[in-house]
């Protein structure tokens, strides 16, 4: 079953699994105003959540389409910390699936023949799964991107939990915040062995469209892309722009798949 609720989760818990052991999260929040000129990403949001819903349908997956991550003052956060409480959501919601996966309001999934099961190499040795970040560093500093993420319960999932939490409170102020959180533990305790970096293709392909507007934007020519997009590629994330220019590229690249 194939379920697409919108929600505001203030405090809701769902109370049983709702019909699969997988659950596939999405979402956009509003707390957070796009910059002056800009447009909101709940417009980015309705050009890539079909492509979502689709793939929940084809494979059987429960879908939880969020457009509020709720407070965050039960954990020390503050309710504009949107990346914190997103991944404090997706570890909530192990208590009722064996295996979440999120995928962020920006990435657009391309190739839904992979399989969350047999497609991600996922194992009970680890509990949390991410890709490499973009740029050509990341690989060899093992930098990985929060934009779309696997958590699995294991023996380990809690611990883990618990550790975020803690960690996170010190990285509430500027960017990024669950991603420079959750890279500090992978880095600095002995929970790295609970944490696996995938490649690119699987939750982190950005497209080369991307790049050269960074380019032209930023002039960010110091940050070379690692490994582009591919069509075979599971999702493309069309990180790090206004959302004008997100659009764009979704328009112009990813027509099909809209």
């Amino acid at each position: 079953m194939s379920l697409t609720p919108t929600i505001d989760l203030d405090k809701t818990q769902m109370s049983e699994t709702l019909g699969s052991k997988t659950l596939l999260m999405t979402g956009v929040s509003a707390i957070l105003p796009p910059k002056t000129d800009d447009v909101p990403m709940e417009e980015v949001f309705k050009l890539t959540l079909p492509s979502k819903q689709r793939y929940a349908e084809k494979h059987g997956y429960d879908l939880l389409t969020m457009r509020s991550f709720g407070s965050g003052k039960e954990y020390g956060f503050k309710d504009t910390n949107v990346g914190l409480l997103r991944m404090v959501r997706a570890f909530e919601m192990l208590k009722h699936y064996d295996v979440v996966m999120w995928i962020d309001a920006d990435a657009i999934i391309t190739n839904d023949k992979f399989t969350i099961e047999d497609s991600f190499q996922l194992d009970q040795d680890h509990c949390f799964y991410a890709s490499y970040d973009w740029p050509e560093w990341s690989v060899s500093h093992h930098a990985f991107s929060t934009g779309n993420f696997i958590l699995q319960r294991t023996k380990d999932t809690e611990t883990l939990f618990s550790t975020f939490l803690e960690v996170g409170k010190s990285h509430i102020e500027g960017f990024g915040e669950e991603q420079n959180a959750m890279n500090w533990i992978y880095k600095s305790t002995t929970l790295v062995g609970t944490m696996k970096i995938l490649e690119h293709l699987y939750l982190n392909a950005v497209p080369y469209a991307m790049y050269m507007d960074r380019i032209r934007l930023y002039n960010d020519i110091q940050q070379k892309i690692h490994s582009p997009w591919k069509d075979t590629d599971f999702l493309a994330h069309i990180g790090g722009l206004p959302n004008k220019n997100r659009i764009d590229i979704l328009n112009h690249h990813f027509k099909k798949y809209l």
